[in-house]
């Protein structure tokens, strides 16, 4: 009887579970229909924007757009590969294939301003992104109790998960745009 209740006492006090984060199926069913909008402002505004394909495969490639300092608008293709229900990138350049660079305004869905960017310039993003992003990266997603339009984004490093959570809020599709603003 005694290791019967030890069991369902530690059974009780485990740490939150895989469960808790969306399934592959459940991000492919949300994606397909949303954008994810990091860094809301007040004014409704993204500091950066990822869309996904609408795809379950096991490798997707993503794209990124954010403003740069100078306020021209990034645009990035980056590979990722679901690892279970984690979404991983490469260390080596995060995943990153892709950069263009864009002038106002900053509707990410009108890409005919951006013009490509040369390997140089794709180097010198990947160095600079380098030094925040951990090694053995992977990202789990799981619904913002607080916010039915949101997610909130956690981050694995070799297994590991970091401190800190990053809200997302989901932005329509069909809404057609997103205003994205510079951060500092």
């Amino acid at each position: 009887m005694h290791r019967l209740l030890l069991v369902l006492s530690l059974g009780l006090a485990a740490p939150a579970s895989a469960q808790d984060y969306l399934s592959r199926a459940d991000f492919a069913a949300v994606t397909a229909e949303n954008a994810f909008c990091y860094r809301l402002l007040v004014d409704g505004s993204c500091g950066w924007v990822e869309v996904y394909p609408a795809s379950q495969a096991a490798d997707l490639s993503l794209q990124i757009a954010t403003i740069l300092p100078s306020g021209d608008m990034l645009v990035m293709t980056q590979e990722a590969s679901f690892v279970g229900d984690g979404l991983c990138i490469r260390d080596t350049d995060f995943g990153i294939v892709t950069a263009s660079f864009g002038v106002p305004p900053y509707y990410y869905f009108d890409q005919n301003t951006l013009v490509a960017q040369g390997e140089e310039t794709l180097r010198e993003i990947i160095g600079a992104i380098g030094p925040d992003v951990p090694p053995k990266t992977c990202f789990f997603y799981a619904r913002d109790p607080a916010r039915l339009d949101g997610l909130m984004q956690h981050v694995f490093s070799n297994g590991i998960r970091q401190d800190g959570e990053e809200p997302i809020t989901l932005v329509p599709l069909t809404q057609g745009s997103v205003v994205l603003t510079p951060q500092g």
